[in-house]
Parts: structure tokens; C-alpha cells; sequence
């Protein structure tokens, strides 16, 4: 195959690539619980008839997603759960004891990632202090192996599939390893709802990362098929690039604000990886039958090449990480170690690269001109030596990659606030209006809006005072928690505070028809 058909099909993958990439509209986010009803250590009087749980955004969950422990721990039965959008219900049977009840639940973000938590509420009196039954969010580690292992495969695979493309050459199972992983990642996606039946599957596929893994199955298993039809070159790259985008797009790519930005950045990263390690697998095939000055300079043809992915991997992988993590904190939480490794990983598979471009390829082209065959074959063996190393290396931090793109971000990263109770005033039309939230934490906080005259009295004809949060370094919000009006001028709401950091907290009323007062507060809320 000449070089300049190599370049060629690299360049139809890589618009290809992009295509795609803009064709897939993020649809999802990463979900967080906002409010529930009852609300978090809520003292209630009458036995509730539902659990109402609202997240941030929308989630799937299984019929037993939500779980009521009575008073003396043990679980109430014949609770069944529902979710619709952004809401998770489950219709209780009649409460007869009084006491505290725990509720555990457990949802599924768009990014396939399990959310849990517990929580009490208290009929009519108080009896514990803390849940009977604990539940941490996280994904299992089975899961989490089964979605990196998966990826590292598939995306493999896709490499072997372009490579031997470019190189004319169709074992007929090439497409197997990007099958294989495909359904792997499936399989993990499974697992991390904790129901490995077709309950657990509907909920995989009613997530957004869910459904692009069904669509990296599917496009691998055409691919397969296709292996099989002679003469059908273009059409298995359009395939071979359809399969990058389905599995680049799983995972924090879907989820973590702004998505847009998430996918797009994720997409170009894995396109930039998967061309480089072709070019590598291609350039070591043709250094088994190619002369030396060939080689030299296919390798100089192909340092653009190398360079640009080394530019977009090195750019896309460090803002996609920094956006999570600052830069101070990277060794502090097991997301930034993970990034460092790969970054590492990078660094030697870019020094390689530039030896083989700034040593090697010149000396290749100098061996050429002598008649020393024995130099010629040492300048090759180095070069296929530096190339294959340089596949590993790059291999490992594809590996890390897959990894870090299952592993959470830490929630509160480069979060600075303390929290504690916060109280302030800000101007309301020709009076203030004054915030107090207590106690500045994340979980259910007491917010009181009181709103007065230029006197110091409560203003009058305020009777509909209303509250947006948003946080933005997030994402989340507008969040709308109902307020109770308590009198003319004061307005009281329990709000449940998902995350900690600097939340904007925006209070409006409408005194008349025509005239709205506004007013801003920045608040810290703490772990």
C-alpha cells in the first residue's frame, strides 16, 4: 500500500470521526438527588402514602430501587418503584409503628453509573439518630473492571480493524476483539445496576451511555458481517469509525457538565489514540519487507500525523481531566493519580515517537545510500524495536484511560467553601431582603426569606416569595424547592442540597402584576 493511500484512508476516519461526533447530540447528565419527600430527617405526623425522590436529572431505576427499614430494622414489604424522568416513586403500605424509618435507594445516572443513599424520616417521634442501613454510591469493582477491560478491548480491536485495512490484508476474524469488548462493557453496565436480569438490562438501556453501548454491540456485529463481503474497503472504515465514536461516547463523556463539551473532547481524544497506535501497527508491518530508505521516509510522511494526535491527545486529556480536578489536587484524590499515570504513559510514548522521527528515520535514509547491508538491518531492527515498544507503551496508557473513564471524579474537588450558617441581606426593590440558611451543609437546610421596608417592618403585599439554586462550577439547578409562607414578608423552605460548593441563590417575588423584586445571594455550603 503506498503512503499516500495510508494518509488518505487515516484522513477519511478522522472526518468521519468528527462527523459522527457532532451527529450525537449529549442527551444526558450526571444526576444527583435534589429533594424527597419525606424530606431528610423530617418529623411527620401522619404515616406517608409515597416515597418521592427527585434527582437533578433524569434516572432509571429497578422495581426494588427504593427500600424502607421500620423502626426496629427489619423491611417493610410490598414496596414497588417507578421512575418517570426525574422522579423515582414507590407507594408504601400503611405505616402502623412510630419511630424512625430509613430509607435506602439506588437510581441509574445517564452515564450508566449507579447513585445511592439513605436517609431518615421520623413518625411522630424520634428513635434513631442515624440510618438502620447505610448505602454508598459508588459503582462495584466487577462493574467498574468489566467497563475498562471492555473498552481497552474493543478499542484495540479497532485499531487491528484499520490496520489491517491499510495494510490490504482481511482476517476474517478481526472484528471478534471489537465485539468481544463491546459486550463486555454491556455486561459492566449491567452489573453496575446490581440486577444482572432483564430488569437490570431495561434499565441499561434506558440510560444514554446504556444505549450507545448497544449501538457499539450492534455496529461491531455489522462490521463482523462485513469482514466476511469482499471488496467492501470504504464501507468497513465508515463502520470502523462509527464503532470509536459509540465507545468513546460511554461513561463521564455523557454525563459530567457541560456534556457537549464532555463528549467532544472524548471522542477527539480516543479518534487521536486509535489513529496513532494504526499508524504505529502499519508502520511495523511495513518495516518487515519495506528498504530502509523507504522506511526513513514514511516515517518523516508520517510525523504530521503523529504529531497532530499527539496535540489533540495531549490537549483533549488535559482539559477533560482538569476540568475535574484542579491541578493542586491531583495527587489527593485516585482520579488525578490515575490521570498522572496515563500522562506518564504519554510522555514516553511521545519521546519515542521522537526518536524514532529525529534519530532513527535519518539514519534509516543514510543506511540506504551505503551498501552495509548489516547497517541497514540494525537501523530497522532499532526502528521496529522503538515502534513496538512505543505500541505497548501507548497501549498501557490506553488501558489508564479506560480506567479513568470509570472511575468517579472526587464531588467536591477544588471545592473551597467551609459552609456553617449563613445570613445576609441584599437590596429588594426600596427595601432588603435577608437569606438565612442553616446550617450551610450539604443534606436538608432551613431556608428562611424574609423580605422588608425601607422601615425595618416586613414589606406588605409579598405573599409569593420564591427561590431558584443553581451551582453553577456543576452544572445543577435550577433547582425550585417549595416554600411555606409562614407570614406577609417571611417565607420558609426546606431544601435538600445535593453537593457542596458555591451555590447562587436567586430570590424572587411579585409584589404586583408588573413588578418583580430580585435579588442574589453566593453561599457557601460545606460537606
Amino acid at each position: 500500500m503506498s503512503r499516500s493511500r495510508g494518509a488518505s484512508g487515516l484522513l477519511a476516519v478522522f472526518g468521519i470521526c468528527v462527523l459522527l461526533a457532532v451527529l450525537a447530540a449529549p442527551v444526558g447528565a450526571h444526576s444527583v438527588l435534589v429533594a424527597s419527600d419525606p424530606a431528610s430527617d423530617a418529623l411527620v405526623e401522619s404515616p406517608p402514602s409515597q416515597i418521592l425522590l427527585t434527582f437533578s436529572e433524569e434516572v432509571e431505576a429497578t422495581g426494588d430501587a427504593v427500600r424502607l427499614l421500620d423502626p426496629s430494622g427489619d423491611e417493610v414489604e410490598g414496596i414497588t418503584s417507578a421512575a418517570r424522568a426525574t422522579t423515582v416513586r414507590a407507594a408504601l403500605p400503611a405505616l402502623a409503628e412510630d419511630g424512625s424509618y430509613t430509607v435506602t435507594w439506588a437510581a441509574v445516572s445517564a452515564d450508566g453509573h449507579p447513585i445511592r443513599g439513605s436517609y431518615l424520616f421520623h413518625l411522630r417521634e424520634r428513635t434513631l439518630d442515624q440510618p438502620a442501613s447505610t448505602v454508598e454510591s459508588g459503582t462495584p469493582w466487577s462493574a467498574t473492571l468489566l467497563r475498562a477491560l471492555g473498552a481497552t478491548i474493543a478499542i484495540a480491536g479497532l485499531v487491528w480493524v484499520l490496520a489491517c485495512s491499510f495494510l490490504r490484508r482481511r482476517p476474517r476474524a478481526r472484528w471478534v476483539p471489537v465485539l468481544v469488548g463491546s459486550v463486555l462493557g454491556l455486561v459492566g453496565a449491567v452489573v453496575a445496576v446490581g440486577d444482572a436480569g432483564a430488569d437490570g438490562l431495561g434499565v441499561v438501556l434506558d440510560t444514554t451511555s446504556g444505549r450507545m453501548g448497544v449501538v457499539a454491540v450492534v455496529v461491531s456485529a455489522v462490521g463482523l458481517v462485513v469482514s466476511w463481503i469482499p471488496r467492501v474497503a470504504q464501507v468497513e472504515l465508515a463502520i470502523a469509525a462509527a464503532a470509536t465514536v459509540a465507545v468513546a461516547a460511554q461513561g463521564h463523556a455523557v454525563s459530567l457538565p457541560p456534556v457537549a463539551r464532555s463528549l467532544g473532547l472524548t471522542v477527539a481524544h480516543v479518534v487521536a489514540a486509535v489513529a496513532w497506535a494504526t499508524t504505529l501497527v502499519w508502520l511495523d508491518r511495513r518495516s518487515r519487507t519495506a528498504p530502509p530508505g523507504e522506511l526513513g521516509a514514511t516515517v518523516v510522511a508520517l510525523s504530521p500525523w503523529g504529531i497532530g494526535a499527539v496535540v489533540v491527545l495531549a490537549v483533549s486529556g488535559s482539559l477533560l481531566v482538569l476540568e475535574r480536578v484542579p491541578f493542586d489536587e491531583l495527587l489527593d484524590a485516585t482520579y488525578g493519580r490515575l490521570a498522572l499515570v496515563k500522562v506518564a504513559f504519554l510522555a514516553v510514548a511521545v519521546a519515542l515517537a521522537a526518536r524514532s522521527r529525529w534519530s532513527i528515520a535519518p539514519a534509516l535514509t543514510a543506511d540506504d545510500a551505503s551498501d552495509d547491508e548489516a547497517d541497514d538491518d540494525a537501523s530497522v531492527r532499532r526502528l521496529r524495536s522503538s515502534v513496538r515498544v512505543e505500541v505497548v507503551v501507548l497501549a498501557l496508557a490506553l488501558a489508564a484511560g479506560s480506567l479513568l473513564a470509570q472511575v468517579s471524579p472526587p464531588e467536591d474537588a477544588g471545592a473551597v467553601p467551609t459552609g456553617g450558617e449563613f445570613v445576609q441581606r441584599a437590596s429588594f426593590g426600596d427595601g432588603e431582603v435577608e437569606l438565612t440558611v442553616a446550617p450551610g451543609r450539604r443534606g436538608t437546610n432551613e431556608m428562611h426569606v424574609t423580605a422588608l421596608g425601607p422601615d425595618g417592618a416586613l414589606m406588605p403585599g409579598i405573599d409569593d416569595l420564591r427561590l431558584s439554586l443553581t451551582l453553577p462550577a456543576e452544572d445543577v439547578g435550577p433547582l425550585e424547592p417549595p416554600m411555606q409562607r409562614i407570614t406577609t414578608g417571611h417565607s420558609v423552605s426546606y431544601a435538600e442540597i445535593p453537593l457542596a460548593g458555591r451555590w447562587t441563590i436567586e430570590v424572587t417575588a411579585r409584589p404586583s402584576k408588573f413588578e418583580e423584586l430580585r435579588a442574589t445571594f453566593t453561599v457557601p455550603i460545606g460537606e
